[in-house]
């Protein structure tokens, strides 16, 4: 029995990986839409005529024929999917898509989707293709129309949202591998400390001490997920050192940097091709900045 697949998206191939600073790809179109997620860093992305930069929390979409090339300027982690859609799902896709970027609430839900697709593809049954272009399907339109109608994020995971208005929390999410104090975030809003964790609370339901470790503990979750980098490195890349972030990820995770990145090591790196005729070795080549 061949395997089922979607009538209005199919997943053509995923990848989870990271690109150092410096790598750039050149400038290409194709006949697939594709979709990045940025999960830490930062990605500056031209789309035909237009330049923008790609924050963690963030996707782009690139539809068919649209000529686009992205770099790199620091250390990035990102999903990368490459997929095809019915005619009234691209006319849809078209008319949201403007601009093409999109803030995206559950990251999560996102590398769930890697892993899923990972064990479809090593693991094959009739339908477990289907659940993965279902998932993509309800996960993309959740994302582009909730921006299109002025949906608001969901509140407990308000500060992953890097577009958010609260100027104290985006501060944050743009400083976090910063050796940040309260002290500091006061200093810089000319505010009393008192009045910084008030308004935090008042906006976020957390302070900025708690705000600044989930921040920090994501962007540990991508790099353990994505790369081969040290706990010492990761910790130095999230603003701690390496035996702080390890109580901390245990107390906020459950599970110490080194457990969670074995529970997740198979997804790393990994290139999913759901369909056998789409060869992804065609596809641009990555350049590395000169030594």
């Amino acid at each position: 029995m061949q395997p089922l697949r979607d009538s209005q998206l199919t997943v053509l191939w995923m990848s989870g990986r990271t690109y150092q600073r410096g790598e750039t790809v050149a400038r290409h179109q194709h006949h697939f839409n594709q979709l990045q997620l940025v999960l830490s860093g930062e990605e500056q992305v031209q789309l035909a005529q237009r330049h923008g930069t790609v924050f963690g929390g963030q996707l782009y979409l690139v539809t068919p024929q649209t000529p686009h090339a992205f770099k790199f300027n620091h250390d990035a982690v990102i999903i990368d999917i490459k997929f095809t859609v019915s005619p009234d799902l691209q006319r849809l896709l078209n008319q949201v898509a403007q601009p093409p970027i999109f803030t995206v609430s559950d990251c999560e839900s996102f590398r769930r989707l890697l892993t899923q697709a990972l064990t479809a593809q090593r693991h094959p049954t009739p339908y477990g293709m289907l659940r993965v272009d279902v998932r993509l399907k309800d996960l993309l339109l959740t994302v582009v129309l909730d921006q299109a109608e002025k949906g608001t994020a969901v509140p407990e995971t308000t500060y992953m949202s890097p577009d958010t208005s609260f100027v104290p929390l985006r501060y944050l999410q743009q400083h976090y591998a910063e050796p940040l104090q309260l002290a500091d975030l006061a200093r810089h809003f000319h505010y009393s400390k008192n009045y910084v964790i008030e308004i935090c609370k008042r906006e976020t339901g957390a302070t900025p001490n708690v705000l600044l470790q989930l921040i920090r503990i994501r962007h540990a979750k991508n790099y353990l997920a994505y790369t081969e980098l040290s706990i010492n490195d990761i910790a130095i890349h999230v603003g701690l050192d390496a035996n702080y972030l390890t109580r901390l990820f245990k107390q906020r995770v459950g599970q110490s940097p080194l457990k969670y990145r074995q529970t997740i090591q198979a997804e790393r790196r990994q290139n999913v091709t759901l369909l056998r005729s789409f060869d992804h070795q065609q596809q641009p080549k990555i350049q590395h900045p000169k030594k």
